[in-house]
């Protein structure tokens, strides 16, 4: 009776939770029926921080605040650090003290005026330091957060522009920042000594071509850069080409400034030489994802949190020295969790992989297969992860099976410390699919978000089917085996019951594949359905057949076992709730209904039975449905050729190394 919730409400009645996913009432207000309306997403203005490396510590709760409200009003001097959250409109500081920031701000086309809203103010990070909070947690405390992202996606096209900058450079780039005196917020305590990042120039000028930012229009250096390749000293380049030039950049050096968070966000190797007054871990957290950072600090460290103090910055030239090369030769790790050995193979074997990572495999204890190449092993047993998950850092994590428990659980843990999560799992070919929101089953995918933009000129259709097949046969042949007439009929491509895509229906009153054929069946007594169970059931799953056996008791269900291209030459009309064979028989412009979510799960391209009544006549609907021929093309497409990555290739890292605004940026 109670399995229809949608537009039900939820409330939590214990006031001391901590649990903040619903609004709060007392158990009185409850049972007197005192009940508040559900709050609504509704516009929101913050008044966000002035500095361009504050936006950088702010962006993750900005964007989780975005998920939580219908538009986001900021006002802030550098729009570009929010480029790729939909849903935000800017407001301009009107600051004439800020000189540089408004040179960047004139850059800017699309500011709106500040609206009249209540204000959101962003926390006072400076009184969370002077009780030993650090600014993530001051955020967090003040603002709430659901989710940690503290990547900062970089577009394309500045990288393109900035490209141009080191046309022709063969050694490694690094990009510098020396300690500087700035009117808006001088802080000389917090600067590193000058001549510790001198010394690293100095001692890599062979290896590192290096390029030195400042703008000395608005600021004075603590000391001069020397044998730098090349100064940009006068603040001539803007924000979006120095976001392109440490996208590209091998390495970063820098004090605590604002170069700092920029890099740490956007994943290059950062190195930070600490002076005093505020501490590293008032800064630096773990959900960064550290796995690209290095650091040298003063011991013992001064954190008076005062601006002008003479802090003790000393730090032994070898331990900076040896710090740094630590950080120069790592890599960072890749882990990949729960795929089957064949797959994971093919992972191992691409040497583009091999070469930019460590690569650890988690896997059940009880599996005896064994893999091949360079790795590390981890086992885990029933659901107890083992300690490394919880004390390693991993940059990167390629993990299957996205709605089976132990793989969210594994998510969870490995988020906590800032790894990237990449969902995958098998496609064609020597093909995998890769998608860091979900997977084709999934209510949330990049399929949604990206397939309806893309214009493919040639389509790579996979070559093969997954799982192997009888011997082809004729459509004469098909119909004299199983005593077929001239009649309506609809193919009903079978799965597990067990598959995880069975866990989403679009439909509230068919929510398993039992209840799915039921339905089928009784609301179609005058169609016949062919019902080709999944091939597994035959090798891997010979032993749970009997799961499927209930397909047996419906009169007007024609059990068959033949190939799909035999299937999809006979027949014009099929169904199925969220199987691939969906994406394969699109491919052969076949009609499928569908219940669940999967690769073409789109209204003008199959089908959809999200209604108990659209079940009814389900052949002269089905044969009545056109497909959006354009848009099959684009979906099919972007499947192929974009969705999908051979896994060998270099793509891989791509798909890893960017968000998937970065990756599908050029749709």
């Amino acid at each position: 009776r109670y399995r229809d919730l949608r537009g039900l409400k939820i409330y939590n009645c214990s006031l001391i939770s901590k649990i903040d996913a619903f609004p709060k009432i007392s158990i009185d207000d409850a049972f007197s029926g005192n009940i508040p309306e559900m709050p609504t997403k509704h516009d929101v203005f913050i008044d966000g921080y002035m500095g361009i490396g504050d936006n950088i510590w702010q962006r993750p709760f900005i964007k989780d605040l975005s998920k939580k409200n219908k538009t986001i009003y900021l006002r802030t001097f550098v729009p570009q650090f929010y480029w790729d959250i939909p849903n935000i409109k800017f407001v301009h500081p009107r600051e004439d003290k800020f000189k540089s920031h408004n040179g960047n701000a004139d850059r800017f086309k699309d500011w709106v005026e500040k609206p009249n809203l209540p204000v959101l103010d962003a926390p006072s990070y400076w009184k969370g330091f002077c009780g030993g909070i650090g600014v993530t947690d001051c955020f967090k405390n003040a603002w709430g957060n659901d989710e940690y992202d503290f990547h900062l996606p970089v577009k394309p096209g500045w990288v393109k522009e900035a490209g141009k900058l080191i046309k022709g450079i063969k050694k490694k780039i690094c990009v510098i920042h020396f300690p500087v005196i700035r009117n808006e917020w001088s802080c000389p305590s917090r600067d590193p000594k000058p001549e510790y990042l001198q010394m690293l120039v100095d001692k890599y000028k062979d290896e590192y071509y290096f390029i030195s930012l400042a703008d000395l229009k608005h600021e004075v250096f603590t000391e001069e850069p020397k044998n730098i390749d090349k100064a940009y000293h006068k603040g001539e380049l803007s924000l979006e080409q120095i976001l392109g030039l440490i996208k590209l950049a091998d390495m970063s050096i820098t004090g605590s400034c604002y170069l700092l968070p920029i890099s740490l966000a956007i994943g290059t190797k950062t190195f930070c030489i600490w002076g005093g007054s505020q501490k590293p871990e008032l800064f630096i957290d773990q959900r960064m994802n550290l796995s690209n950072y290095g650091q040298a600090v003063p011991e013992p460290f001064c954190n008076c949190l005062s601006k002008t103090h003479k802090c003790k910055r000393d730090i032994p030239e070898e331990e900076i020295i040896s710090n740094f090369e630590e950080l120069k030769n790592r890599k960072p790790n890749l882990i990949i969790c729960r795929m089957t050995p064949k797959h994971t193979n093919k992972l191992l074997k691409n040497k583009y992989l091999k070469k930019k990572y460590n690569l650890f495999i988690l896997d059940d204890y009880k599996f005896k297969k064994d893999y091949s190449g360079d790795y590390e092993k981890l086992f885990f047993r029933g659901s107890f992860l083992p300690k490394e998950i919880k004390e390693m850092q991993f940059d990167k994590a390629i993990i299957s099976q996205k709605e089976f428990p132990l793989s969210e659980q594994i998510a969870k843990t490995l988020r906590k410390k800032g790894t990237k999560v990449v969902w995958s799992e098998s496609f064609f070919d020597k093909r995998l699919r890769f998608d860091t929101l979900g997977l084709d089953y999934c209510p949330e995918n990049e399929i949604k978000l990206y397939a309806k933009r893309y214009s493919p000129k040639k389509i790579k259709y996979p070559k093969e089917t997954r799982e192997s097949q009888p011997e082809e046969i004729s459509s004469e042949q098909v119909f004299e085996k199983y005593k077929l007439k001239k009649d309506n009929y609809i193919v009903i491509l079978g799965q597990s019951i067990h598959d995880m895509s069975l866990k989403y229906s679009r439909n509230s009153d068919v929510k398993t594949f039992k209840e799915y054929i039921d339905t089928l069946a009784k609301s179609n007594p005058q169609t016949t359905f062919l019902f080709k169970n999944h091939p597994n059931y035959k090798t891997e799953w010979a032993d749970k057949v009997s799961e499927i056996n209930f397909v047996k008791d419906y009169p007007n269900i024609i059990q068959i076992d033949e190939s799909l291209k035999t299937l999809f030459k006979t027949f014009d009309l099929f169904t199925a709730f969220s199987s691939t064979t969906i994406f394969e028989g699109l491919i052969q412009k076949k009609k499928f209904a569908t219940v669940g979510y999967h690769f073409c799960d789109d209204e003008k391209l199959v089908y959809q039975l999200d209604s108990k009544e659209k079940f009814s006549n389900l052949y002269e609907r089905l044969s009545d449905f056109k497909i959006d021929w354009k848009l099959r093309r684009k979906h099919l497409g972007f499947i192929c050729n974009e969705y999908t990555i051979p896994a060998g290739s270099k793509r891989v890292i791509d798909k890893l190394e960017l968000a998937h605004e970065e990756f599908y940026y050029a749709l």
